[in-house]
């Protein structure tokens, strides 16, 4: 290829020269083709090059389908966004609900009204209010079996708020509670995080398309979110029951001494990265 580009350029160059040399009188413009190059001379130099290649069509490239597809994506994530913000409305009234229930004494016995109550709720948060409220308190193995059954089957049912090692942290914890009234309390606790796990998702897309212009992305940064802060913590400690402190009741504490959400959230963190820590 090198070989013969010198060759043509070798041609090309005496071409030219041959032409000013057997041109006509200087001063006058000369005219002629060599290849695809119009070449003008004038007293014996060249005066312009200009190529006659036939310059390819401009090619119309058609965006549309690419358009439509961007602009399905865009709709279907803002759906994502109402569905959140939907469910986030209904984990309200769900923990409304949970603490008027949460007050009912098990000890005392259910009565019919309070299992009716009782079997709502859980029925509301997407578990079988009747398989609970079906058995005697006093039988506390069971009770703690079938509460801690019904609360993982919802957590199974709604992946998006939680993550396993959540559910994982919550069946250990309910096994080692001694007493029925302890384990429903923890159980009602349960519950009640993962409704608040609902809003803070929806919050957290919230915040991200305002803090970005865009929904693109929302499920891999709260996917991280959940993963460095725990709903359910191994470490932090209820000093009233012993019970591992959820992060909704941390963040509860830390509020009423004027802490902001955000160093609430890191001091969660890495509490949860020490060895020890009893909640105050």
């Amino acid at each position: 290829a090198s070989r013969k580009f010198l060759t043509d350029a070798f041609s090309m160059n005496k071409a030219i020269q041959d032409h000013i040399s057997a041109g006509p009188k200087k001063g006058k413009l000369n005219k002629f083709t060599f290849g695809n190059e119009d070449i003008m001379t004038q007293g014996g130099s060249i005066v312009s090059r200009t190529s006659t290649a036939k310059k390819a069509p401009l090619v119309s490239i058609n965006n549309s389908g690419a358009k439509k597809e961007s602009e399905k994506v865009a709709e279907l994530r803002v759906k994502r966004l109402d569905e959140l913000q939907q469910k986030a409305i209904q984990a309200e009234e769900q923990i409304e609900s949970i603490r008027m229930i949460g007050s009912i004494d098990l000890d005392t016995g259910l009565g019919v009204e309070a299992r009716g109550q009782i079997a709502r709720v859980w029925d509301s948060l997407g578990g079988d209010g009747k398989a609970l409220t079906g058995i005697d308190p006093s039988d506390v193995e069971k009770f703690k079996a079938v509460g801690t059954k019904m609360v993982l089957d919802i957590m199974a049912s709604q992946k998006g708020p939680q993550t396993d090692q959540d559910a994982k942290r919550i069946e250990k914890a309910v096994a080692n509670l001694g007493n029925t009234k302890d384990a429903n309390q923890f159980i009602m606790n349960s519950a009640t995080s993962i409704a608040y796990r609902k809003i803070e998702q929806a919050q957290f897309a919230e915040a991200f398309l305002e803090n970005n212009g865009t929904l693109k992305g929302t499920d891999t940064a709260w996917n991280e979110f959940k993963r460095t802060t725990p709903m359910l913590s191994d470490i932090v400690k209820d000093p009233e029951t012993g019970a591992p402190l959820f992060f909704y009741q941390f963040k509860e504490r830390m509020m009423k001494k004027g802490f902001e959400i955000g160093d609430i959230t890191t001091a969660w963190r890495m509490k949860n990265m020490e060895d020890s820590y009893v909640g105050k």
